[in-house]
């Protein structure tokens, strides 16, 4: 049986509100853990305020947890509370703690001249359990207050229900739109023929979303299996995401396993179909057995009056119960003419045997529908990696990598890049160079990352300059630097000849622990980009280890005729660079905040004129306890784009 307040909930006003709030509570407290000491302390400070409310909520809480310690605070608020009410809150609270004890005192007030002194006292009667208390219940089926009535023939049905069906029926049959709680319970405990029809006429009467039809499936918990139908048809009506279907999911849960099975054999083949939307939920959820599974796929399969929504709902309660088992079910409908029902069903047989899916879904992946497409390519994700469409994955993929769909395209990609074979690296990039020229989009690193993928490790530097960065570098270094980045301003040997063979520079050992000082010499090496942005770890390119110094790095660019480009680079906390293009200073020094965290960086944009035919690009570059990295793109004057007419050549060639 529920306790709780919920007989107050027709009082009106401040009633209705305190009842909200100590029913939430009394959920809470049912689900949490044991309060702590203070709680329980100043729950018992609260039984001496004058608010009433506060009182109500300690006395919730005390109860809950048969604090003993407080029954002579409890006490006195129940011979000298401020109001009937909180009077009859203190009663039901001692019931909790002291049970049967006070079946006298119950006893006294269901004669009190309140009513709610009257409906506490048969709460209390209720909370004990007490059967020897039925003649004061019967008596209270009489009373002046219909509410007292209410709440009794739902005490009276619950004890003897054939008795308690001549008052029942009078109660509910003259206004079926609003019935209490108390007297849905007595129809619900009833559970016969009668009350159960009165039930379905107050359900059918009731407003579709209204409070009456929650009520009447949550009052549903205290019946018997002879309710199974009823209930089963009731909950049917609604989404399995709602609370009435998650209340009457649970109840059923409870309730007879034969009779539920027999129940729902019953719907699944019915002649209306208005209810099966919800009804495979349901299934699924309360009773997922082959046996029930068979007779859903089975019959279904065969309807053509069948919604598709009811068919996409059996799909998702057919992979609940045993997906493999019903990959005809989810054949059927991937030639459905519904969009939504096609994509769902390629879903749902991919949850089977997937090494025939490439083959399958080959006309799937050109749906002409953009959801069908996106289901097709996610659920190919799932087939053993040593299967693969016949001609290549990028040829099954041709359409989709031509979608306009950003979700599609982004799928698509990400299935060539997990999926794909080296062989397939520079077709792909091929095709994918228009999408890696763009500027910043997250399709342009989706592409990147998948032809990293692809190519692996080697091949960083081609899909880098194919979105414009600059992936061919020679560097030389490390030279001296220091905490202030005194180094920076050197002038050293490389800008006076940076085509010579070798350079000297000296070391300093700045790692303590050891003396490493000496003089290096120091040749141009080519720098391996570090990933498909063509960053230059610079730190890893030094012979020795550094924590301050200095390098610099060249490259060169050919252009097919004179243009301006936008120069984009980052330099990160604690680094400084500068450039220069073709002899000359293009980009004076530019240093990043020293107070950035090692995590952050500056991204640095400046135009540059190239000339037509070889650029050559001469970087100074330093670290002074930071990060070191080396990353430089060259983008369009103006649109989102790589620049055009770019290639980009090992210096010296």
């Amino acid at each position: 049986m529920r306790l709780g307040f919920s007989i107050y909930w027709f009082l009106g006003g401040a009633w209705i509100l305190l009842f909200s709030v100590l029913s939430c509570f009394s959920l809470f407290a049912e689900q949490a853990d044991r309060p702590s000491d203070l709680q329980f302390h100043r729950w018992t400070k609260q039984l001496s305020s004058k608010d009433w409310i506060l009182q109500a909520e300690a006395m919730q809480g005390l109860g809950r947890w048969k604090v003993e310690s407080a029954v002579p605070e409890i006490s006195r608020i129940l011979r000298d509370g401020g109001s009937p009410w909180v009077r009859g809150r203190a009663m039901v609270t001692l019931g909790q703690i002291k049970g049967r004890e006070m079946l006298d005192f119950a006893n006294q007030a269901s004669m009190d001249e309140s009513p709610l002194l009257r409906m506490a006292a048969l709460e209390t009667f209720e909370l004990v359990g007490e059967n020897n208390a039925s003649p004061v219940v019967k008596k209270l089926l009489q009373d002046s207050d219909v509410r007292v009535q209410a709440m009794a023939a739902a005490l009276y049905a619950s004890q003897f229900p054939e008795e308690a069906w001549p008052v029942v029926d009078r109660l509910t049959i003259s206004n079926q739109t609003s019935i209490s709680k108390n007297l849905l319970r007595a129809l619900a405990h009833i559970s016969s023929d009668a009350s159960l029809k009165r039930l379905e006429n107050i359900f059918e009467a009731a407003d579709v979303d209204g409070q009456q039809r929650r009520d009447l499936i949550e009052a549903m918990s205290v019946a018997d299996d002879r309710a199974i139908p009823f209930l089963a048809r009731v909950t049917a009506h609604y989404d399995s995401q709602t609370r009435e279907f998650r209340v009457g999911q649970d109840i059923l849960s409870s309730l007879g396993k034969e009779t539920v099975s027999k129940t729902f054999q019953a719907m699944l083949v019915d002649e209306s179909t208005l209810l099966f939307e919800n009804l495979a939920s349901l299934v699924a959820a309360v009773q997922p057995t082959p046996k029930l599974g068979d007779l859903l796929a089975g019959s279904w399969i065969l309807r053509k009056d069948l919604p598709q929504e009811a068919a996409r709902s059996g799909m998702v309660a057919l992979s609940r119960i045993a997906p493999a088992r019903y990959k005809s079910f989810f054949s059927h409908y991937l030639e459905s003419e519904d969009p939504e029902t096609r994509a769902l069903a390629v879903r749902c047989r991919s949850l089977g045997s997937v090494a025939d899916l490439f083959e399958i879904y080959r006309r799937h992946v050109q749906d002409e529908d953009f959801r069908v497409v996106q289901a097709t390519l996610q659920s190919l994700q799932r087939v053993p990696f040593q299967f693969r469409p016949t001609g290549g994955l990028l040829n099954y993929l041709t359409q989709p990598l031509r979608s306009p769909n950003k979700e599609v395209l982004h799928s698509a990609i990400k299935l060539l890049g997990h999926r794909g074979v080296p062989e397939e690296f520079e077709p792909s990039l091929e095709i994918l160079k228009p999408l890696l020229a763009l500027e910043d989009t997250e399709t342009r690193e989706v592409a990147a990352d998948a032809l990293s993928r692809l190519g692996g490790y080697e091949r960083f530097g081609e899909v880098a300059k194919a979105q414009g960065y600059i992936g061919n570098w020679k560097i030389v270094g490390p030279f001296l630097n220091n905490r202030s980045n005194k180094g920076f301003e050197t002038i050293y040997k490389p800008e006076e000849d940076l085509n010579a063979e070798k350079y000297e520079a000296e070391y300093r050992w700045d790692f303590g622990g050891g003396n490493g000082n000496r003089t290096l010499e120091l040749t141009w090496g080519d720098a391996v980009p570090q990933d498909v942005t063509g960053a230059i770890h610079v730190a890893a390119q030094m012979p020795v280890p550094i924590k301050y110094a200095v390098a610099y790095a060249k490259s060169v660019i050919e252009s097919d005729s004179d243009r301006t480009v936008r120069a984009v680079f980052k330099l990160n906390s604690r680094m400084a660079q500068k450039l220069w293009l073709n002899g000359e200073v293009a980009i004076d020094t530019v240093q990043s905040p020293s107070v950035h965290h090692h995590s952050e960086s500056t991204v640095v944009v400046r135009k540059l004129s190239l000339k037509k035919g070889k650029n050559l690009i001469f970087v100074k570059t330093s670290t002074f306890e930071g990060p070191w990295w080396l990353t430089l793109r060259l983008l369009h004057e103006k649109e989102k784009k790589m620049a055009p007419g770019l290639t980009q050549v090992f210096p010296g060639s």
